[in-house]
């Protein structure tokens, strides 16, 4: 299993508020290191990987995480049901 999380990153180079909000989340949980890849979507720059990311799985809010696994994918917009269902699921 695969997972992406995609975050916006400003043209001042800071990272949107809620995507370090995600970010911490995990952290603070010790899942951090269960993310994959991380990609910023470059405000203003269409051709970034995170932006082709958001254009291809219909995403307009960050962070978001695509969670590939075999041939299938699934995506979260929320860390904490990402947390539940994925990293975290009940034993």
């Amino acid at each position: 299993m695969e997972i992406t999380m995609v975050s916006l990153r400003y043209s001042t180079g800071a990272e949107c508020p809620k995507c370090q909000e995600a970010r911490q989340y995990l952290a603070g949980r010790g899942l951090l290191e269960r993310i994959s890849r991380c990609l910023h979507a470059e405000d203003g720059d269409p051709e970034s990987e995170g932006v082709r990311l958001a254009v291809e799985h219909g995403m307009t809010r960050f962070p978001f995480f695509v969670v590939s696994d075999g041939n299938e994918q699934r995506v979260y917009s929320s860390v904490v049901k990402l947390v539940r269902e994925v990293l975290a699921p009940p034993a």
